[in-house]
């Protein structure tokens, strides 16, 4: 069977997932090594997946705030271990300007001390919170962080693993053992909730061993997915440290009883691997695959301009179709639509979405015979057909998949490398429909049995 991609995930899923990013133009590599760029569509998933999770994290009363990426050495220092388990990923800044010499710049005037730059927070947050923190009755104290960290990769590979890389961070200070407890495995279902119910990924959670552990962490706790080449990928960590970055930073408060104790610490985090995960779970032989809470755009209107006779008819529907469409919503928040006018033939137009993981890919085209209608044909990216909106259907077959959530890899799945590993179900419609003016309705699906059931347009 022919395929939009030139690798197949059964030929090399490494290979394979690099020609996913590049044909979606996702990002690529930069001119420094290990480090990326995210270009538009790529950013676009991500600020999608960042405000979902950002709402969740104030909603469980987090505030955030924004800390220096430069730490001063003598603050690693004081966390012994929690330096050994980075040192050798860390980048130091030791100089702070350059001059011309024998026409080359050359750095000059060194630091009185290096500065490291940031591969994680928990020292300078500390440091930070030894300041604010004086009586139990500011704790707790949660803060979140928005920011980007460095840590050198000697095999990087696009959102997975770079140099630097965007993620969030969370780090808050507790009264009590178990209610820094409580705080991890809560942000630990705040991350699963975000994977599984936006990102349509299953995942599983629990403890790591001891040494896959958070460098001065006393437990750690991850969600790790399934990937369609069946090796797991962590998608979220959360930490419980104690006090050992309390005592190490100086975390001290005045309890209820006048005593001074050493406050309990938390902290949590996930990155822009999420996009690698959404891709390597999702994505096929056509290119990337995307659940419509996280997708850029909903639905991409091309017109088919058949002829200059037609094409301001055609262009008039399409525009006025995209402007109702606009106005609707689905899943509680209004359709992204886009009617795609470029300059180039409408099926290099429609593979190019396809390949981007547009949830509804429609052509507007001009009726065949006279009359007052023209006709849309959407076509769904995550299922194998077509239909024609205000009159009857028409089924066009294409080698997508099927509905993303059960798609998905599940942990305890028999997986293998290629087309047969899909598992075929049924979807059904649920919730209210959509129906922004004729021709068009936009539906809520879940999964109920093994063999397809068809959407229909109104």
């Amino acid at each position: 069977m022919k395929t939009a991609l030139r690798i197949t995930r059964a030929q090399n899923f490494a290979d394979w997932y690099q020609e996913v990013i590049k044909e979606a133009d996702l990002a690529e590599h930069s001119g420094v090594r290990g480090c990326m760029v995210i270009k538009p569509w790529g950013w676009a998933i991500w600020e999608h997946i960042q405000a979902r999770l950002d709402a969740m994290i104030k909603a469980t009363g987090h505030r955030n705030c924004y800390f220096p990426i430069f730490i001063p050495i003598e603050l690693l220092a004081k966390e012994a271990s929690h330096v050994e388990g980075f040192a050798k990923e860390m980048a130091v800044v030791t100089h702070h300007r350059l001059v011309q010499r024998g026409g080359a710049l050359v750095p000059d005037a060194p630091l009185e001390s290096p500065l490291v730059v940031r591969p994680t927070s928990e020292t300078i947050i500390g440091e930070a919170m030894a300041r604010w923190v004086r009586s139990y009755r500011d704790l707790p104290l949660k803060l979140n962080q928005w920011g980007n960290v460095v840590r050198w990769e000697q095999r990087p590979r696009l959102f997975l693993r770079t140099s630097e890389f965007l993620w969030q961070e969370g780090h808050t200070a507790h009264a009590s053992e178990v209610e820094a407890m409580e705080e991890t495995l809560t942000m630990l279902g705040v991350y699963r909730r975000l994977v599984e119910d936006d990102m349509r990924i299953p995942v599983i959670s629990g403890e790591k061993t001891p040494g896959e552990r958070f460098p001065g962490a006393v437990a750690t706790h991850a969600i790790e997915a399934m990937m369609q080449d069946g090796k797991a990928l962590q998608a979220g960590t959360s930490h419980f440290l104690g006090t050992n970055f309390a005592a190490a930073a100086g975390i001290r408060f005045q309890d209820r009883d006048g005593t001074e104790k050493l406050a309990y610490t938390t902290s949590w985090g996930v990155s822009t691997r999420l996009v690698g995960a959404l891709i390597m779970t999702h994505a096929d032989d056509d290119g990337l695959r995307l659940p419509p809470r996280v997708a850029p755009t909903h639905v991409v209107i091309v017109p088919i301009l058949r002829d200059e006779a037609s094409r301001h008819l055609v262009l008039d529907a399409a525009d006025k179709l995209s402007a109702q469409l606009r106005s609707g919503t689905a899943g509680g928040e209004a359709l992204r639509v886009e009617l795609d006018l470029r300059d180039d033939a409408p099926a290099t137009k429609r593979w190019g979405w396809i390949k981007k993981g547009v949830p509804i890919c429609g052509r507007a085209r001009p009726a065949r015979h006279p009359g007052p209608h023209h006709r849309l044909h959407p076509a769904r990216c995550d299922r194998g057909e077509a239909q024609s909106a205000a009159c009857g259907f028409r089924r066009e077959r294409r080698p997508r998949g099927r509905s993303l959530r059960r798609d998905a890899v599940a942990p305890g799945d028999r997986v293998s490398c290629g087309a047969d590993s899909r598992r075929h179900r049924r979807l059904r419609r649920v919730g209210e429909a959509f129906s922004p003016g004729r021709g068009g309705r936009v539906c809520h699906w879940q999964v109920v049995g093994r063999s397809q059931h068809r959407c229909e347009a109104g």
